[in-house]
């Protein structure tokens, strides 16, 4: 069997896997299409995905300002600020590079009950 991957987002839009350039579809629309089908989104911005300079927030929020589903972001998250920042607006994050070289060494905290 198969996994497919989850739709990334580049330049505003869909972003073909393989095939490169983007689809005619903003990452919004797409969410708004596919909510009633999906538990939840993973928003990946690949415009900024490992590039150590911070993720697109105010994407990020427009996407989470179309679904009601619950919402993970990717791409560029570098700093504890942005992880928590993210978890404030009920935001999961997914962090990659920042981690793999370093720069970001997340400290354990106590899950409040």
């Amino acid at each position: 069997m198969q996994t497919k991957r989850p739709p990334d987002i580049q330049r505003g839009r869909l972003a073909r896997v393989r095939r490169g350039g983007p689809l005619p579809l903003t990452a919004v629309e797409a969410v708004r299409a596919l909510e009633p089908y999906c538990g939840e989104f993973l928003y990946t911005h690949v415009d900024t995905e490992g590039l150590m300079g911070g993720t697109n927030l105010e994407a990020v929020r427009a996407v989470q300002a179309a679904t009601s589903r619950r919402l993970t972001a990717a791409g560029g998250i570098t700093t504890q600020r942005e992880i928590d920042d993210l978890d404030a607006l009920g935001i999961d994050a997914v962090v990659g590079m920042a981690i793999y070289t370093g720069a970001l060494n997340p400290e354990p905290r106590t899950l409040e009950p």
